[in-house]
């Protein structure tokens, strides 16, 4: 929930992994966050974590993420993005 996100603003490591989650709605107000660890839940999407600039490991192995655009979207301007982890996951490449 959002109040939830707001209260761990300044969290830098969270680990959602198994926990069914559809959605990383909500996690944009955890700016200060440095490692997200959510492998096998349904996410798809990676638009509600666009703004978390400083994150330098994403695992998101064995969910829906299945848009190279969004993906290739996300990790613009990310610098300090160093691991990331989409094994698993019905990533499609337009040809």
């Amino acid at each position: 929930p959002e109040d939830v996100c707001k209260k761990l603003k300044n969290v830098s490591t969270i680990d959602i992994s198994q926990n069914k989650l559809e959605s990383l709605e909500n996690f944009q107000y955890m700016r200060r966050l440095k490692r997200l660890l959510a492998k096998n839940n349904f996410v798809r999407e990676l638009t509600h974590i666009e703004g978390i600039q400083n994150i330098f490991e994403l695992d998101l192995e064995g969910n829906a993420v299945d848009s190279h655009k969004d993906f290739l979207k996300f990790i613009k301007n990310k610098n300090d993005l160093i691991v990331v982890n989409l094994a698993q996951n019905p990533l499609l490449v337009d040809v």
